[in-house]
C-alpha cells in the first residue's frame, strides 16, 4: 500500500477500521450507524452519594441503624453488617456494598436455592446478603451444604464472599465428603483466595514444618489417602480410621510446609476442636502408613475419647 495515494486510502479506511473493531470488540456495524467505541467499565464502582468518603457513608448508616434499631443493638450489628460497615475506635470505613445501587445487590433470581423450601427463600436471600451463611445453609438441610456453595459460586467469588460460604459448608458438616469426588473438592478449594482463606482461618501452630495424619479406610476411591483434610493429633487420625465398619483401617503421616497450608481449623469460627489442615497436597509428596495395627488404633481411639 503507497500512503497518500487515493489507491491506498480505502485500504487504509478499512485496516483501520477492522483493528478498531477487534480493540473494541464490537461486530461489524451497517454503514448507517456511526462507528462508536462500546463503553468500557473502568474498574471503579458506582456511587450513592458522590464527593463523601467511606468514613462519611459509615457516619451516616451508624446514624440510620441506632435509629432505625430503637435501642435494638442484635438489629444494628445486622443492618450495619448489610451494608458492610466497620469500625475500630474513631476509625470509620465503609465496604463496597455500601457504595452500590440496590440493584447490584445480591436478587434472589441470581441465586440457586433449589434445595432450600420456597418459604424460606426469601430468608435465605437475606442471610446471604448479612454474610450469615450459617443461616443460609441451614435452610437447605446439612447435606446440602457443598452444593450450594458450588452452584452460588461465581454470585460469592465476585461479592468476596466465597470464601467464608465455602468453610461455613465445610465445617458444619455432621457425616463426610465421601459422596463427592475428590477432584470437585480440590476444584473447590482451588477457587478460593488463600489470603482470604488464611485470614478466615486459625493462625498456624508454629512455623513449621508440621506433621500431619489422616485416618482413612475401605478400599478403591471411598480411601482417600490423598484427601484435603488432616489432624496433627495421631489420636484423632484412630478415631477416623474406625469411624465406619470399613475394611484395612490405617492412619497415614506426611510432612508439609506452612505455604501447602490452605488452612487451620481448630478453636476458631470454623473450627471443632480438631487441629484440622487443609491441605492440598503436592504430587512429590507420598503419604506413608503410619499405623495399621487394629489395637493401636483401637488405643488411640480411646485416648481421644477420654480426652
Amino acid at each position: 500500500m503507497l500512503e497518500g495515494t487515493r489507491s491506498g486510502l480505502p485500504l487504509a479506511r478499512k485496516a483501520w477500521k477492522g483493528a478498531f473493531l477487534a480493540r473494541s470488540g464490537s461486530r461489524v456495524r451497517s454503514r448507517e450507524r456511526p462507528l462508536r467505541p462500546r463503553p468500557r467499565h473502568r474498574g471503579g464502582r458506582p456511587r450513592l452519594w458522590p464527593g463523601l468518603t467511606g468514613a462519611d457513608v459509615a457516619e451516616v448508616l451508624i446514624t440510620l441503624a441506632l435509629d432505625r434499631s430503637k435501642g435494638n443493638a442484635e438489629e444494628a450489628r445486622r443492618f450495619l453488617r448489610r451494608w458492610d460497615v466497620r469500625y475500630s475506635g474513631a476509625v470509620l470505613e465503609c465496604g463496597a456494598s455500601a457504595w452500590l445501587p440496590t440493584s447490584h445487590r445480591v436478587r434472589r433470581s441470581r441465586l440457586w436455592l433449589d434445595p432450600i423450601p420456597a418459604p424460606l427463600r426469601d430468608g435465605a436471600v437475606e442471610a446471604v446478603d448479612d454474610r450469615d451463611f450459617g443461616t443460609f445453609l441451614g435452610k437447605a438441610g446439612n447435606h446440602h451444604s457443598l452444593v450450594l456453595v458450588r452452584r452460588n459460586a461465581r454470585i460469592f467469588l465476585a461479592r468476596g464472599l466465597y470464601e467464608e460460604a465455602l468453610l461455613h459448608a465445610w465445617s458444619a458438616a455432621r457425616g463426610n465428603h465421601a459422596s463427592w469426588p475428590l477432584s470437585v473438592i480440590r476444584s473447590l478449594f482451588r477457587r478460593a483466595n488463600p489470603a482470604r482463606f488464611r485470614a478466615l482461618s486459625d493462625p498456624l501452630p508454629g512455623v513449621g514444618p508440621f506433621f500431619v495424619y489422616r485416618g482413612v479406610s475401605g478400599v478403591g476411591e471411598l480411601r482417600r489417602e490423598r484427601g484435603v483434610a488432616w489432624t496433627s493429633s495421631h489420636d484423632l487420625a484412630c478415631w477416623f480410621a474406625l469411624r465406619y465398619d470399613f475394611p484395612e483401617p490405617t492412619v497415614l503421616r506426611t510432612q508439609v510446609e506452612a505455604p501447602q497450608i490452605m488452612a487451620y481449623l481448630d478453636q476458631g469460627q470454623f473450627g471443632r476442636k480438631e487441629q484440622e489442615f487443609l491441605i492440598a497436597l503436592p504430587r512429590r509428596v507420598r503419604p506413608t502408613v503410619h499405623t495399621h495395627e487394629r489395637a493401636d488404633l483401637e488405643a488411640g481411639k480411646k485416648r481421644w475419647r477420654a480426652d
